[in-house]
């Protein structure tokens, strides 16, 4: 991976208006609009600082998902193959890819946290902001890998469905749109505990709630990276195989 690519990618990513709109502009507006309904604590913070997390958090998921979008779209348009013939090495490619994702990443968690502390209704110290959206970009990590996976498994038409399926399906089931707790059906409380989304907001809040994941969640986290990467390698290697 090269600086230069690096900073191209991420220049094609934040003059695209999709990505300001979608990553940045819904979750701060759905905080903004929603956020003040929440009443009473969730987990042992206010819930006006609960939504404020999961928002940040699907804003940084919808921008992570977004970079595996263009993966899509540049293997259609044969961008891919151009590519790989420049020394730019494969697994400087999916790296840089990776890292543009956890970039792109961290303006959502920064400007939906600016909306909670502006407004008012979110009181955090210094020390506090700062490790929540530090250790939210952190906790991203296995998205970012998981959207330069199904990059490789979406085709420039069906990208944006398959990743707003993604989003709308791990936020519902993981605990973004509504608390999963002991008071939640078995099965929701399994299949939560399964998504990289739950365990991404539980380390996120960590800092407030004092409360950090057990070893399981951290492999849960774990496995989703190996998933991805694992996606990633075999989606790279098929279109290899196709371009020769």
């Amino acid at each position: 991976m090269t600086f230069t690519y690096l900073g191209t990618e991420l220049r094609r990513s934040f003059r695209n208006p999709r990505y300001v709109f979608f990553t940045i502009g819904v979750p701060v507006v759905l905080f903004l609009v929603i956020g003040n309904a929440f009443k009473g604590d969730v987990f042992g913070v206010s819930a006006q600082t609960w939504y404020m997390v999961n928002m940040a958090v699907f804003g940084a998921i919808g921008a992570v998902l977004g970079v595996g979008a263009r993966i899509a779209d540049e293997r259609d348009s044969g961008w891919n193959r151009q590519l790989r013939l420049t020394p730019l090495p494969p697994l400087g490619y999916v790296a840089g890819k990776v890292m543009t994702g956890m970039l792109v990443a961290l303006p959502a968690l920064v400007l939906v946290c600016l909306a909670g502390r502006l407004t008012g209704a979110v009181q955090l110290g210094a020390t506090q902001w700062a490790e929540v959206i530090g250790l939210g970009w952190v906790a991203i990590l296995p998205m970012a890998v998981v959207g330069v996976g199904l990059g490789y498994f979406s085709s420039g038409d069906n990208a944006q469905a398959v990743n707003g399926g993604v989003i709308m399906l791990m936020s519902m089931f993981g605990g973004i749109w509504f608390p999963i707790d002991a008071t939640s059906p078995d099965w929701l409380r399994v299949t939560a505990h399964s998504l990289p989304t739950y365990w991404i907001t539980q380390i996120t809040r960590a800092p407030l709630t004092h409360v950090w994941p057990a070893a399981g969640g951290w492999a849960v986290l774990a496995v989703w990276v190996a998933l991805g990467a694992r996606l990633a390698a075999r989606g790279y290697r098929r279109d290899a195989l196709r371009a020769a």
